[in-house]
């Protein structure tokens, strides 16, 4: 499961600036509105603001291709996007048996990505903290 960038304290803290978009967001919703917001309903708009667009990248980036998930199985050629490596996308270019008695048997993967290759579990049966979906999963 990922922490979105929006729910954590550091982001608001360190990272969040206003920029313009966000003035013509808070702009457009009091004129739309006709009537004076407080601060407190402004942050509370703007973030909700933030949210909607951080939902709306993560599902254009899982829309590249098949999520990673030790459990899962893959096939040669496949896309598979990675939200744990920033949703980087890849494709698998190999497959092989992995060698590991605490996990019994599984695959292991070849994914190429635009930097270089790395190796991920497939069809593993052992938990995995990636294997977690929203819902606990």
């Amino acid at each position: 499961m990922l922490q979105r960038q929006t729910q954590t304290a550091a982001f608001w803290r360190d990272q969040f600036e206003v920029t313009a978009d966000d003035t013509d967001f808070l702009y457009n919703l009091l004129l739309d509105a006709q009537a004076p917001k407080s601060t407190a309903d402004l942050a509370a708009a703007l973030i909700g603001e933030y949210m909607r667009r951080e939902n709306a990248k993560i599902e254009s980036e899982l829309a590249k291709g098949k999520t990673y998930m030790p459990k899962e199985t893959y096939e040669e050629g496949q896309t598979l996007v990675f939200p744990a490596l920033d949703f980087a996308v890849g494709e698998v270019v190999g497959l092989r048996a992995g060698q590991n008695p605490e996990h019994g048997d599984f695959k292991v993967l070849t994914v190429k990505f635009a930097n270089g290759q790395r190796e991920f579990a497939s069809g593993l049966a052992t938990p995995h903290r990636l294997n977690q979906t929203n819902g606990g999963n």
